[in-house]
Parts: C-alpha cells; sequence; structure tokens
C-alpha cells in the first residue's frame, strides 16, 4: 500500500475555523455550445426558448432565496437578489437578441458568445477584485442559463459525511447545490476573499482558505484534509500526531470564541486600559449584517466606489441615500465612515470616458480628483450623505487628497449641498469630514491637514505603493512592496504625531489594519482606530486585551533605528509575541 505523505500548503485566510473531511474535487463546468445555424424564421422561436430559460433560472434562484429565507439567513438573500438583477441585465439581453438576428446562430452560442465577450471586457479592465467578482457571477448565471436551455440540471454530489471542496474557483449556485450541513471546509485557487460564495461560507461559519497555488495538481478525491481557515493553512494526509495537534489548538480557539462572544457588544481596551475601536470595511449592503454578526465598532471604511461600478450610469442622490441610510440605520449608535468615490487606476466606469485616455492613471484623475472634475456628480453623493446623517453617526472621507486646496475645494461644495437641501425644506445632518492619508505629500504636511478636518484615515495600501513607488498590481515589482519598509512606518508616525498634537482622531483601514504584527506598532503611535474585514475582527479585539500599550511604547526604540523591513519586521514580531500567547501566530 502506498504511503501518503503529508504535505501544507498555504493560502489567504478567509473564513476562520478549523475543519477536517475527505477532499470532494469540483471542477469548473467549461461549457460547449455546438454553434447551429438558425433560419429567419427560426428566430422567434430561438428568442421564445431564450425567455423561458431565464425564467427557469430566475424561479430556481427565487426558490433558492426562499429557502435560506426559512432559515433566517438574510445575508444570502441579498446575494440572490443581485444574481437576479445580473441575470436581467437589459444590456446582455439585447445583445443577445441582436447577435440572435444577425449572425442567425442557435441561441446558445449566441449567448454564450455575448457572455464571453462580457467577461473578457471585465478581464480587460484590470486585476479588480470587483470586477473579477461580477465576471465570476456573470459566468455564474450563464451556466445556469445554457443548462436550461439544453434541458439539462447537472450533476449534484450528494454529501453524507464531513467534506472539504476543493475547486479553482467556487461558484455560489455550487455550493447552495450541495447540503451543507456536510460542508466543513473550502479552499480554492481562486484568490477573491469576497467572492459571494465565501462570503456565505463565512456568514455559515465554515471554514476557508483562498488563493492556494497548484492546488488541484496536488489533491486528489477522497484524501483526507485539514483545514485551519485562521491562519490560511491545509494539510493534505494529516498524521494522527498533527490531527490531535490541530485539534486542540481547535479547543483553545474555542475557548477564545466562547469569551468573545461575551465581549461582542463591548468596545474593547488593553491591559492598560486604553479603549481601542476595532470596526469593519464594506463594500456592499450585504456586508452589513456580516459586519454586525463580527462584533464591529460600526463601519470605519465604506467603500463607495462599488456602487458606481455597477452600473451604466452614475447612482441617483436617492439610490445612494437609501444605501447609505440602511448602512447608518444598522451600526447606530456606531460610527459609519463613507469614503466618496475613489474611482481611478483601475477602476474606470463607461460613463466617464475621458480618464480611459490616461496614460499613467496610478498617477492620473483618481479620488478627489475625479470628484472635483465631475462637480455634479459629486455633489449628488454628498447630498445623499449629508441626508443619511440624519439617521445616524455618520462621517465622511475624502480620497487621495494631497493638497490643502482639495479640502478647501471640496467643503465649498458640501456648503453649496447643504444650502439647496435647506432651501428645498430636506432635513439634512452634520457629518465630520476627514480625509484618507494615503501618500507621502499627506503625510508630510498633515500638521496643515490637521487644522482643516476632523479626522485622518490612513489608507495603507495606497501608502505603501506610492511611498515606494510600486503599483502593487504588477507581478514584476511585486516583492518590493514591503508593509514593513522602515519609510512607511516613518511616515505613519509623521501623521499619527500631527493628529495627537492636534487632538483629533487617527485611524487605519487598509490591508495592514489586520497585520497581527503592527497591532502594538499602531496602539503605541496612538492609533487606537482600527478598520479591517469582518472576518478579522474577533482576532483582532482578542488580541487588544493581552497588550500593555505603556509597555510597548518602551520597547518601539530599536525600530526607529532599524534600515531594512527584514529587521523591522523581527522587532515587532519579537515585541508581538512577548504578549500574544502562541495561538496567534502560525506554526
Amino acid at each position: 500500500m502506498m504511503e501518503l505523505k503529508e504535505k501544507a500548503m498555504e493560502g489567504v485566510a478567509a473564513s476562520p475555523g478549523f475543519a477536517i473531511g475527505s477532499a470532494l474535487i469540483l471542477q469548473l463546468e467549461h461549457e460547449i455550445v455546438r454553434q447551429k445555424k438558425i433560419l429567419p424564421s427560426e428566430i422567434r422561436a430561438e428568442l421564445e426558448r431564450f425567455e423561458k430559460a431565464i425564467l427557469q433560472t430566475k424561479e430556481d434562484l427565487l426558490k433558492a432565496k426562499a429557502s435560506l429565507s426559512s432559515l433566517g439567513l438574510t445575508v444570502e438573500e441579498s446575494l440572490f437578489d443581485m444574481q437576479i438583477l445580473a441575470l436581467e441585465d437589459e444590456m446582455i439581453l439585447q445583445a443577445v437578441k441582436e447577435k440572435l438576428e444577425r449572425d442567425l446562430v442557435c441561441v446558445e452560442a449566441a449567448y454564450q458568445d455575448i457572455i464571453r465577450s462580457f467577461i473578457a471586457g471585465l478581464n480587460k479592465i484590470g486585476d479588480d477584485e470587483y470586477l473579477r467578482e461580477r465576471a465570476i457571477e456573470i459566468r455564474d448565471l450563464a451556466k445556469r442559463v445554457l443548462k436550461k436551455l439544453q434541458g439539462e440540471e447537472g450533476y449534484t454530489p450528494i454529501l453524507d459525511s464531513p467534506r472539504i471542496l476543493i475547486a479553482d474557483l467556487l461558484m455560489l449556485s455550487d455550493l447552495v447545490s450541495l447540503d451543507l450541513r456536510h460542508v466543513a471546509g473550502i479552499v480554492t485557487e481562486d484568490r477573491s476573499r469576497t467572492s459571494h460564495a465565501v462570503i456565505l461560507a463565512r456568514s455559515q461559519g465554515i471554514p476557508a482558505i483562498v488563493g492556494v497555488p497548484d492546488l488541484l495538481q496536488s489533491i486528489t478525491n477522497g484524501q483526507t484534509i485539514l483545514v485551519d481557515g485562521s491562519k490560511g493553512i491545509l494539510i493534505v494526509n494529516p498524521s494522527a500526531e498533527k490531527i490531535e495537534m490541530m485539534k486542540k489548538q481547535a479547543l483553545s480557539c474555542f475557548f477564545y470564541e466562547k469569551k468573545d462572544h461575551e465581549i461582542l457588544s463591548q468596545k474593547v481596551q488593553s491591559q492598560d486600559g486604553q479603549k481601542v475601536y476595532v470596526s469593519a470595511n464594506i463594500e456592499f449592503p450585504e456586508d452589513i449584517p456580516v459586519m454586525l454578526k463580527s462584533g464591529a465598532d460600526g463601519i470605519g471604511l465604506y467603500r463607495t466606489e462599488f456602487l458606481f461600478l455597477k452600473s451604466n450610469r452614475p447612482p441617483t442622490e436617492e439610490e445612494q441615500y437609501q444605501l447609505y441610510r440602511n448602512a447608518a440605520v444598522n451600526a447606530k449608535p456606531n460610527p459609519v465612515i463613507i469614503r466618496t468615490l475613489d474611482l481611478g487606476a483601475d477602476k474606470v466606469v463607461a460613463y466617464l470616458p475621458w480618464r480611459w485616455m490616461e496614460e499613467n492613471p496610478v498617477l492620473g484623475a483618481r479620488g478627489i480628483r475625479i470628484s472635483l472634475k465631475e462637480k455634479e456628480m459629486f455633489k449628488t453623493q454628498l447630498r445623499a450623505i449629508l441626508r443619511a446623517a440624519v439617521e445616524g453617526n455618520v462621517s465622511v472621507m475624502f480620497p487621495m487628497i494631497t493638497d490643502l486646496s482639495e479640502v478647501l475645494a471640496t467643503k465649498e461644495i458640501i456648503e453649496q449641498a447643504k444650502e439647496e437641501l435647506s432651501t428645498q425644506g430636506i432635513p439634512f445632518g452634520e457629518p465630520q469630514c476627514g480625509i484618507m492619508i494615503e501618500t507621502p505629500s499627506s503625510c508630510l504636511i498633515a500638521e496643515h491637514f490637521a487644522q482643516i478636518v476632523d479626522f485622518f484615515s490612513i489608507g495603507s495600501n495606497d501608502l505603501i505603493q506610492y511611498t515606494l513607488a510600486v503599483d502593487r498590481m504588477n507581478n514584476n515589482v511585486e516583492y518590493l512592496y514591503q508593509p514593513f519598509h522602515p519609510s512607511v512606518l516613518l511616515l505613519i508616525r509623521m501623521a499619527a504625531d500631527a493628529a495627537i498634537k492636534k487632538n483629533i482622531p487617527i485611524s487605519i483601514c487598509g490591508e495592514m489594519s489586520s497585520d497581527i504584527y503592527l497591532l502594538p506598532f499602531f496602539l503605541a503611535l496612538g492609533i487606537d482606530r482600527l478598520s479591517m474585514g469582518s472576518v478579522f475582527i474577533q482576532r483582532t479585539k482578542r488580541a487588544v486585551q493581552f497588550l500593555d500599550v505603556s509597555k510597548i511604547r518602551g520597547s518601539l526604540e530599536p525600530l526607529w533605528r532599524a534600515k531594512t523591513a527584514q529587521e523591522v519586521f523581527e522587532i515587532l514580531k519579537e515585541i508581538t509575541r512577548s504578549f500574544l500567547p502562541p495561538i496567534f501566530f502560525k506554526s
């Protein structure tokens, strides 16, 4: 009998928890449609078949939504609402009709070609997580519709024991077609942590890991898989000793998680009494219930650009108001910080064609630069935010600020919006106004900005990118993207010092905010507001309770003499490990 060799693999933690089960590989179905010519007289019948397939697919989605609704899972319901909207996308339906009439091919072939062109267009725009997820969503729907057109229902595995789903890309339809009671864990090659399937996994407490390279080449059906969704580690063919060790770790985590449930509705503080606010980053309305379950102290970053990317026109004031109001009401009394439109670089929209002409969009019209160029669109968004501020603790934040004139110009537009609302008799609130600190210039003149805004929020992803002159989407220079680089930490300290001197709050909301090795550093600088993905909130709150900020401050001095990112990391690792128990770190 061949010996089963234990193998460890690593990806990105997407949904916390431990799981063990046998592998079930879900191969992505590549639809193959034979192109069949039709006669002009057959067009009507083909269109009727298409309309019927769309209707049947919609009925399936509604049934799945109702099924989850009966279990009280409202998050998943909204995922299906978005799929139904995409299914009935007028642009796609019209394109299929035109192709059918022009090329005289069967409707399956016409539909598949249009979907492929649509997905290719999304993928060409850039390596953007939102657009990649929309492409997945469209592909998922197309699979459903093509099955209806071909009279197939497809094969659905019957699960009767704990299984670990292994997939290149896991679609929502794949997941909901299975008996979730037996889905113990999920591992994918695709690296999206915010796909609808992963959102569903998190809401169901199913451990998940994404972004595992060469996954499908390394695992076969039926192999025993151990998943640590908190650390992003999976073990193939784990030994009995490894399983026992992981079970003990799981029990330890269970202890901490039970303790967390007791403090979820409370603010946390460090050992020496420093209060720390841990809030959530969100993009979509369906993120709000997840945020509430996570124990977040509000919404520290509401990325509104995704509302603008979802359609071929800007959202209306009323559409935006309803979404912002919903966030404010649900988060109340905790704060909601709404970041205004941050289009730019790889986020482009059809209704701003002038942006397509830029040769270097990363250094071109981004964030506030677009808003100040498209003033009416900007004012519409500000009016919606001002109105939503009546309903809760709402603040507004402006991205890509590099110059004081941008803040002053923005404040003028806010005043104009208030005047209009007042004249029209529409109630509005008085949100605090802050800026994103995400360029070296904003750090260097942070003292000046602190005189004219109410708060700072550090956008660490762009701050690293612009400080180190590294495009984080460019694989050729990705190795230079270093969160622990001394220059990045010095700029963060500069911004924190300016905020504290003026006595205004400062938070951090990029990927660095959830890095456990940087947590002591941020708290020691006085950055006591952290905003991150909901999945990291419990762990961060737990960690805060072990830290003694006054002692950490006394141990930071060697950090400022460090010359490299590696030296910085080693110092912070030593500090962090001296306060936190081993369970917080990878083995």
